[in-house]
């Protein structure tokens, strides 16, 4: 048996994205920032029942990225955020008693369908 042997975190957020094409509407590249609020679900299990942790605390993200386009349709995305909380459920935890305020990194990347334009 481990302390931990499940966990998870769910996010949902409402973001403001703020960028500035560079380029026209074919080949361009396209950087942003973007900052969100919104729920972070945390779920954390042990087999020894030592940490039990369920909850949806209020949260908030950062973060910038860029979009680069091949042509007028297709192209590629790459991000990079922070995530917070701005609460703390976690300090109510038997085991987790000086927990700080839960965060991380997150990156992603993907492919960007434009439609519209020329």
């Amino acid at each position: 048996n481990t302390l931990i042997n499940k966990s998870r975190v769910s996010t949902y957020m409402a973001n403001v994205i703020f960028g500035a094409p560079v380029g026209g509407s074919g080949k361009s590249v396209r950087p942003y920032g973007s900052v969100g609020i919104g729920a972070i679900h945390t779920m954390i299990h042990s087999d020894l029942g030592l940490v039990e942790v369920k909850n949806t605390d209020l949260g908030w993200n950062a973060g910038a990225g860029t979009m680069g386009f091949f042509n007028s349709h297709v192209g590629l995305n790459g991000d990079v955020r922070y995530f917070g909380d701005l609460q703390n459920d976690l300090k109510n935890s038997t085991v987790l008693t000086d927990a700080g305020r839960f965060g991380f990194w997150r990156i992603t990347g993907g492919v960007v369908i434009r439609f519209g334009g020329k």
